[in-house]
């Protein structure tokens, strides 16, 4: 079963969520929920002191890391997980 890693803007009572990048996906789940993003995630909220971290995968030409930074500095703070 296929997983994908969503984002919306916090808190959960916001528009319907975006899907991000497979990849984005795979990298962030790692680093916040500690698997290879084939699990599902619980919803974290991520604020800027995430961003750092994504313009180096955005440079490292991540799909996805762009666009969850440009969410970032708009909504201040978004939800992201993964789910099935």
């Amino acid at each position: 079963m296929s997983t994908d890693l969503y984002w919306m803007p916090s808190p959960k009572e916001s528009p319907p969520p975006e899907v991000l990048d497979t990849d984005l996906k795979r990298i962030l789940a790692r680093r916040l929920w500690n698997h290879d993003g084939s699990l599902h995630g619980e919803a974290r909220e991520v604020t800027s002191a995430l961003i750092p971290y994504l313009e180096g995968l955005a440079d490292g030409g991540v799909d996805g890391a762009a666009e969850l930074i440009a969410a970032i500095r708009e909504h201040h703070t978004v939800l992201i997980w993964i789910e099935g």
